[in-house]
């Protein structure tokens, strides 16, 4: 299964756009098909990537990595661990050994992300044949689905799955796949290389030309598998079974990654494998959905969106509440109308409250396009007249233009918590800062993002 790759086509999203109707939405710009301006985006996020890893962090091009702590259930709690000591073994390693041009995907899923939101759902409309739904799903190379599968959004995911951690050596043009397996049981660990590799070849050609790609098996050591070569597998760190340990990562990367550091054959510029850096970015970073154009009068139809890189860091961490902070134009709007289109299930309650004036133009827009849309829009002088009997525990809630000064006021606190335990997903955006808003908020159990830079 390693060895090069066999690449046999690639995404097409310029046919999304010139034979279905589907519009790229750039940051703070009307919707178009023009697809120069997806590539002009893609840039942009690019560079924003690149300038938040050049900071502090030798060797490292790209790590696609979420900020945002969030508080784990405990059934989860384990494995991130896992995963995240196994990364931090590669970040570690990578300094250590004066590296350069390694980038880093971990928990790498192919997008695009889909609206479950009724107003995301205009697709439904667009793809009015057979020939659209054939027509979106070659766009991501997917086969297509048998006469009894009618859901192509469910055909669609099943081809999306996500993968603990992806390296990309780009000075040694290697591309490894990592599965981080805890359990008594590496499980099915063959299945996810397999599909994997599936997916890099029907969607990259052109973009993996000479890039060897090595799946391994991160697992404890008491899980080693003999029909498997030392040289696809090594000991995930435990403080219990180290002493036991036969295939510790330190003897894995003498063996397997310092020899190609070696081999002076190689001649890889990181201008060679940023076309690849960029593709791989774009997957992990597309939306389609719709949502209100909060900046433009366009009718609102459905939309291809390369998330920010606020935006992404906040739907990689999905915190169940989270207070978001940040100037105005860094996308904070557009991120909450975009978690009530990704957040939750098909059925969940979904409810945007603006603490605006009712006759804002924003507010005039938002209540015209959610019309009969299965969001609930509602707007409110303040926080406090916010009756709890309209939400449910699977509700998502995102209230836009929370005064920041009002976050610690008296009965205000009590009744965000009270919010956030009649909800699923619960988000706010703040409107204004103060020197303690991120005090304020984790004192209320939130998650506090902090939205930076310019979307446009």
């Amino acid at each position: 299964m390693s060895g090069t790759f066999e690449c046999v086509s690639s995404m097409d999203l310029q046919s999304l756009m010139n034979k279905i109707g589907i519009t790229f939405l750039p940051a703070g710009d009307d919707p178009t098909d023009d697809p120069n301006k997806l590539d002009e985006e893609l840039e942009k996020r690019f560079m924003d990537w690149r300038s938040k890893e050049a900071e502090g962090k030798k060797g490292i091009q790209i790590d696609l990595t979420s900020d945002i702590e969030v508080r784990l259930a405990p059934a989860k709690k384990k494995s991130h661990e896992e995963e995240q000591s196994v990364l931090n073994l590669f970040r570690d390693q990578v300094e250590q050994s004066g590296m350069s041009d390694v980038s880093f995907y971990p928990n790498f899923k192919p997008g695009p992300l889909l609206g479950k939101a009724k107003f995301g759902k205009n697709l439904t409309t667009i793809l009015n044949s057979s020939e659209k739904t054939r027509i979106l799903l070659a766009a991501f190379n997917i086969p297509d689905p048998d006469k009894h599968d009618t859901d192509w959004k469910k055909h669609l995911n099943k081809h999306r799955r996500e993968h603990d951690l992806v390296v990309v050596f780009g000075a040694l043009a290697h591309l490894l796949l990592i599965e981080v397996k805890g359990g008594k049981r590496p499980g099915n660990y063959e299945a996810q290389f397999r599909c994997f590799k599936d997916y890099m070849q029907r969607c990259h050609k052109g973009f993996l030309n000479n890039v060897t790609f090595l799946p391994v098996l991160a697992r404890h050591c008491n899980a080693a598998l003999a029909q498997l070569c030392d040289q696809y597998q090594f000991d995930i760190p435990s403080e219990v079974e180290d002493l036991a340990s036969k295939s510790p990562f330190p003897l894995w990367w003498t063996k397997v990654i310092f020899p190609l550091m070696s081999d002076q054959q190689k001649d890889v510029q990181s201008a060679d494998v940023n076309p690849l850096l960029k593709r791989m970015l774009l997957t992990s970073s597309l939306v389609l959905t719709s949502l209100p154009q909060t900046f433009s009068q366009v009718t609102p139809y459905s939309h291809l969106i390369i998330l920010s890189k606020n935006q992404w860091q906040l739907f990689a961490a999905r915190p169940s509440f989270a207070v978001i902070e940040g100037e105005p134009t860094t996308g904070k709007s557009m991120a909450l109308e975009l978690g009530l289109a990704l957040l939750g299930e098909d059925q969940s309650c979904r409810i945007l409250i603006s603490l605006k004036e009712e006759g804002h133009v924003q507010n005039v827009l938002r209540k015209s396009f959610f019309n009969d849309s299965g969001i609930d829009f509602k707007c409110y002088e303040n926080i406090v007249d916010i009756p709890l009997e309209t939400f449910s525990n699977d509700s998502i809630i995102a209230i836009d233009d929370f005064p920041a000064e009002d976050l610690l006021k008296p009965g205000v606190g009590a009744k965000l918590m009270a919010i956030k335990k009649n909800s699923k997903h619960f988000w706010i955006v703040l409107k204004g800062s103060t020197n303690s808003c991120e005090k304020d908020s984790t004192s209320l159990g939130s998650s506090f993002v902090k939205f930076q830079g310019n979307m446009e």
